[in-house]
């Protein structure tokens, strides 16, 4: 094929960088045609371009003429006519009928006179912003509908075309181009169902929003192939992400980490990353929402679940380490073989207190490490035989910005079903006034109940935490009552030879019976955040501020401030 029949078609919204698309392609000999605000753009950057316009009379009126000068002089139409046939011709019927040709009808369309668009570049009018806009209404965001981008790239596709349908194709089409268009088949293929993927996620919000939700599209991309599944006997297994979201990922987002030592992570990796990604992110936006200066944050994490926690004053690398000290000394034992997160930077000192602090002379296995950076230092105190600990980076994952998730929450049943709930975190003052307060807490435990909430809400129910001085002393977790979950908090905090007295436990609802709070109270506990909602509420509100003690209670309602997570 000679140059003068590679043809491209340009018609995109936003404009920042297709200049410089269309001026590669006209250098490897492509002819550009374009439309409206593009066409003019390129024109304005100097740019041969050819219109729609152009281009779909200088095909029908070749038609047209030649049809109209074969019949007697007295039977011709005024040429005027031509004109305006060409113009409401099929709405592009021309341009459609081109992209859907195929390569075996390439003598029909030179008969017909015209040429062969070999790739299709398009983007899709702004919806999302519409949809997203407050006073947004039914007939806005139909009006917002764009038909053009998605029809042409599904046209495009059919007619098996190159389809560079995001801006961060482009760059790669032109490098495959430069190269000689290698494994041609397969890279029009992969850009035709990404084309295609586009679609679909440029309607899922249109859908769901049109059909008050009795409809949801989900398409997701991968992020990544990971190296094993949750059993490896599953065979393979990948992070996905929604379509589309890498340039617009919450901050902090496990795609935005890159492995820069060990083996390639896991499916369970991830699921302990993303457990501890979640409660440094609700322990930062906790203390936030109370007016107190984000801590250094320390989580270990073992099957999705915090093991140990620890936060310090974020002022100098003292309180970093501070943080890993309490992180570790919450529960010594428990780390060996898990992952550990921070919202700070791993360097030889903070390597070498998770290898060996409290272990006496044995070294600790850290399964993996997930942190804005970790030094080259500290990667060789912690890498291990088989580089067996996973250490992840991103620049993106920093002190005090990353963020909670706002999406709707999906859940796959057994059946090919599906659960869907709104956004799982929730943050909230301590001063709210919805919270009815016994005693009054001091500062001190005023910043562990809100470690405490944030842990809570963070961990399988039914849940207790107990915290002190920037430390998860003991958690009961997943139990079936919640007296059994106060047990193993009080036990777990004792077994590692913790001093309970003045601490503060966090439930994830309410007490039922009082035979929980009374273990938490004996063990010394001296203050307990709970929902109100049970029957028990008064003798649990009794027995907290009876005459002989005197801990610090705060309630709110049960339907305002549950945290249950995880079922």
């Amino acid at each position: 094929m000679t140059s003068s029949l590679l043809y491209a078609l340009i018609s995109v919204s936003v404009k920042d960088g297709i200049d410089q698309f269309a001026r590669n392609l006209v250098e490897l000999g492509f002819s550009i045609i374009s439309s409206g605000g593009t066409y003019r753009y390129l024109k304005e950057h100097d740019i041969a371009v050819t219109s729609v316009e152009e281009f779909r009379q200088t095909s029908l009126i070749r038609r047209l003429t030649a049809a109209n000068n074969a019949k007697p002089e007295q039977e011709r139409i005024p040429e005027q006519n031509i004109h305006w046939a060409s113009q409401i011709a099929g709405q592009h019927a021309e341009i459609h009928g081109v992209l859907l040709a195929t390569t075996a009808m390439a003598d029909q369309l030179e008969a017909l006179g015209m040429v062969r668009i070999s790739l299709v570049c398009v983007d899709y009018y702004a919806l999302h912003a519409e949809l997203e806009r407050p006073d947004a209404t039914i007939a806005s965001i139909i009006e917002a509908i764009d038909v053009g981008g998605p029809t042409q790239a599904t046209a495009a596709s059919k007619g098996g075309r190159i389809v560079v349908s995001t801006p961060e194709d482009r760059q790669e089409t032109i490098n495959w181009l430069r190269a000689g268009r290698p494994n041609e088949e397969e890279f029009v293929t992969r850009s035709i169902a990404k084309a295609l993927a586009n679609n679909l996620a440029y309607y899922a919000p249109l859908v769901e929003r049109l059909s008050g939700g009795d409809y949801s599209v989900l398409v997701l991309e991968r992020a990544q192939k990971l190296g094993y599944a949750e059993n490896r006997w599953m065979g393979g297994a990948d992070l996905m992400r929604r379509f589309g979201s890498k340039d617009r990922a919450a901050k902090g987002a496990l795609s935005t980490f890159r492995r820069k030592e060990g083996s390639e992570p896991g499916y369970i990796n991830y699921t302990d990353a993303d457990g501890g990604r979640r409660l440094i992110a609700r322990i930062e936006n906790f203390y936030r929402k109370n007016g107190l200066s984000i801590p250094a944050i320390a989580v270990g994490l073992k099957h999705g679940n915090p093991c140990g926690v620890g936060i310090a004053d974020f002022d100098t690398g003292a309180g970093m380490l501070r943080a890993i000290r309490n992180m570790v000394a919450g529960n010594p034992g428990a780390l060996f073989g898990g992952t550990v997160m921070t919202n700070f930077v791993i360097d030889d000192e903070a390597a070498a207190l998770l290898r060996t602090y409290l272990t006496g002379k044995q070294k600790r296995p850290i399964d993996a490490v997930w942190a804005p950076t970790v030094t080259d230092c500290a990667v060789a105190q912690l890498r291990r035989v088989n580089n067996r600990c996973r250490m992840m980076v991103s620049s993106s994952f920093s002190y005090g910005t990353t963020e909670l998730s706002v999406a709707k929450r999906f859940r796959q049943l057994e059946a090919d079903e599906f659960l869907r709930q709104g956004p799982g975190d929730q943050v909230f003052n301590l001063n709210d006034p919805h919270l009815t307060k016994l005693g009054r807490l001091t500062k001190r435990q005023r910043m562990d109940m809100l470690l405490g909430l944030a842990i809570c809400g963070a961990a399988n129910s039914n849940t207790i935490v107990i915290t002190k001085n920037g430390m998860m002393l003991g958690l009961g977790l997943c139990q079936n009552s919640r007296v059994v979950a106060c047990e193993h908090a009080v036990n777990g905090a004792r077994r590692c030879g913790h001093n309970i007295r003045g601490s503060v436990a966090v439930s994830d609802s309410f007490f039922p019976f009082n035979d929980g709070p009374r273990k938490l109270i004996r063990a010394g506990v001296g203050a307990i955040f709970a929902t109100s909602g049970s029957l028990n509420d008064k003798a649990f509100r009794t027995l907290c501020r009876g005459r002989k003690r005197r801990v610090n209670v705060v309630m709110g309602p049960d339907e305002m401030f549950r945290m249950f997570c995880k079922h």
